[in-house]
């Protein structure tokens, strides 16, 4: 029998009433806020699961907010990634547009931080344009690339993307020797 959505999020709320640090069940009950259209209750959630991984693999806010503060004071130029992808995702929560599998960057998530350097880097002068279509000549660089990589290379990429998952879940296989056995 499936449930609906809406039936598990007590027990969510009843399970970080017991461990408030668990960061599967904050991670559930944000996308269960999302689903539900609370949007600000989702984004919120959604950063303290980030926050109280045990195994963070994307820096926890107070670093990010470290890293920033650093910046400022030392005068630093400083491109918050987060912050450009969240202006570019509904309600500013980060999803699988920017990221795969809630860590690295896309495709399209590399090239939008590439872009966004090279705009940083041209409004402070450290860098002059060349090429005053650059930004035309980067789409047909960005494609010209793109038909060179084969399906095998996506494959291979889905491959290892699984296995991380697995990996993420403590499900991996765990390659032995056999001459350890």
């Amino acid at each position: 029998q499936q449930r609906e959505p809406v039936d598990v999020v007590v027990p969510l709320q009843q399970a970080l009433a017991i461990d408030p640090g668990h960061a599967g069940a904050r991670f559930l009950l944000g996308r269960l806020q999302f689903e539900a259209g609370q949007y600000e209750a989702a984004r919120q959630t959604l950063t303290q699961a980030k926050d109280s991984d045990v195994c963070p693999l994307r820096a926890p806010t107070a670093i990010a907010t470290a890293v920033e503060e650093i910046a400022r004071r030392f005068n630093v130029n400083f491109l918050d990634a987060q912050q450009v992808f969240a202006d570019r995702s509904d309600h500013g929560i980060v999803g699988e547009r920017w990221l795969v599998d809630h860590i690295p960057p896309s495709v399209e998530g590399h090239q939008l931080l590439g872009e966004e350097l090279a705009e940083l880097l041209f409004s402070t002068g450290m860098l002059v344009a060349t090429d005053a279509d650059w930004q035309h000549r980067r789409r047909a660089l960005y494609q010209q690339h793109l038909d060179t990589l084969s399906e095998a290379y996506f494959h291979r990429g889905k491959q290892r993307l699984e296995g991380l998952l697995l990996w993420t879940q403590g499900r991996a296989k765990k390659l032995r020797s056999p001459a350890l056995e």
